[in-house]
């Protein structure tokens, strides 16, 4: 392979020349290389041998498509899959600049993978390898964003039940919550989240757990009362429509209470933590009953928050 790559590389000029070159390569090599060590060494080769015979967005996107297509039988098992998208992204990495031609690389790595990968376990660490591998190809917040709405998009039909759903979250949550940095910018993460994962979600437990990860996953990124506010506000926007009945929205409230009542400190803080609870969930609790609810479970949810205020005020 290497002695071909190196004769026959200055012959092949053009993009439809290069493609028909690893078109060849693959066909005529690919049944002469078994064991997973093998296989995964003509994937090495390859990319080492033609990357820089390759220039443009759409010329390396089609590197990857035809690498993918004519190796991907190769590779069995979860172990050796993983593995395919591991050279994939340590080979092909440095020929894609840009938002959107990262963007593409994800989309093609996505779409060409996500069928070889079965089981929870092994999505997960699709996931993972991804996020892992390209998020450092991707620069600012607008980029960064944009990686989360592809994995989200390019992922949640591979994950079904709330479970592995929950799991999916936590997964972008650990993978990328440091690329994220500024109170804007880490309101987005959660924003994106949100709306890329509401609809996996199904039942008033689901999205109880929903609410849950989120508050875990992401609240240490967020210092600040006013920043602590907007994330209270992010999540109720996102996740309001998702609770439904009295039952379940008093239950929001416990959630939002109790996922978030270590974050507001001092008298103003509290204040704050009750008026934006009260706004957000007022119009969803009717009768008078349930409007006498709404005072019970805030109170009892933020009591503990509260104390000290006479104290302070003195």
């Amino acid at each position: 392979m290497q002695v071909l790559c190196t004769g026959l590389q200055e012959q092949i000029t053009g993009s439809a020349g290069r493609e028909r070159v690893m078109q060849v390569l693959c066909t005529g090599l690919r049944e002469q290389v078994t064991g997973s060590t093998g296989r995964e060494r003509v994937m090495q080769v390859l990319c080492t041998g033609l990357q820089e015979q390759v220039t443009s967005s759409a010329c390396t996107e089609k590197v990857m498509q035809v690498l993918c297509t004519g190796l991907q039988e190769q590779i069995t098992g979860s172990a050796g899959r993983e593995r395919v998208m591991q050279v994939l992204c340590t080979g092909l990495r440095e020929q894609v600049t840009g938002s959107a031609c990262t963007e593409r690389v994800m989309q093609v790595l996505c779409t060409v993978l996500r069928e070889q990968i079965t089981g929870r376990a092994g999505r997960e660490r699709v996931m993972q390898v991804l996020c892992t591998g390209l998020w450092e190809q991707v620069t600012g917040n607008a980029g960064r964003e944009r990686v989360m709405q592809v994995l989200c998009t390019g992922l949640l039909e591979q994950v079904t039940c709330s479970a592995c759903t929950e799991r999916v979250m936590q997964v972008l949550c650990t993978g990328l919550r440091e690329q994220i940095t500024g109170s804007a910018g880490r309101e987005r993460v959660m924003q994106v989240l949100c709306t890329g994962l509401r609809e996996q979600v199904t039942g008033n437990a689901g999205r109880e757990r929903v609410m849950q990860v989120l508050c875990t996953g992401l609240w240490q990124q967020v210092t600040g009362s006013a920043s602590r506010e907007r994330v209270m506000q992010v999540l109720r926007t996102g996740l309001q429509e998702q609770i439904t009945g009295s039952a379940g929205r008093e239950r929001a409230m416990q959630v939002l209470c109790t996922g978030l009542q270590e974050h507001i400190t001092g008298s103003a803080g509290r204040e704050s933590v009750m008026q934006v609870l009260c706004t957000g969930m007022q119009e969803q609790i009717t009768g008078s009953a349930g409007r006498e609810r709404v005072m019970q479970v805030l109170c009892t949810g933020l009591e503990e928050q509260v104390t000290g205020s006479a104290a302070e005020r003195a």
